[in-house]
């Protein structure tokens, strides 16, 4: 049995069955499961973000086919942003934050993921200066209190940490 002709369930060679997709599902959910239970060790409590957060990101990197490292960055752009409903990932454009008083909030947490995820995967090269120059810069005119210059700061922390 084939999955029908979709992106999401395409790799580079061609269709994937159904039995790759579950076992990849259960992978994943085992890895997220561990991952929760380490930062629960590591940071003294609760993740950074929480696991329905994670998989939502998780699923928008494999759309849209970031590496390991741009996916650690996605996570790390949700921690440093930590923004409410429609800013969730710090994008301030009008179409990525039309979803802001949507009702279910994995609408908006989604679309917002989705445009980090296509920055991430268009600007960042492995610098992650440049990237947040790029992503966060310091003077910008939508940051009159001046907190994008704490970005690359605790962008690399979150790196290093994650």
């Amino acid at each position: 049995m084939t999955v029908p002709n979709h992106k999401i369930y395409q790799n580079k060679g061609g269709k994937m069955d159904i039995t790759k997709i579950i076992v990849w599902t259960l992978v994943f959910t085992i890895c997220i499961i561990f991952w929760t239970m380490l930062a629960k060790i590591a940071f003294g409590g609760e993740p950074p973000i929480p696991l329905q957060e994670l998989n939502i990101i998780h699923e928008v990197a494999q759309e849209y086919d970031l590496t390991g490292e741009e996916t650690k960055l996605l996570q790390v752009i949700r921690i440093v942003e930590n923004g409410s409903q429609g800013r969730e990932f710090g994008v301030l454009t009008p179409r990525a934050m039309r979803y802001a008083d949507h009702p279910d909030w994995r609408k908006s947490f989604r679309v917002q993921a989705q445009w980090a995820a296509g920055t991430v995967k268009k600007r960042y090269n492995g610098d992650l200066r440049a990237f947040a120059d790029r992503y966060c810069p310091i003077d910008a005119e939508n940051d009159p209190t001046g907190l994008n210059k704490h970005w690359y700061r605790n962008a690399k922390h979150w790196m290093e940490r994650l």
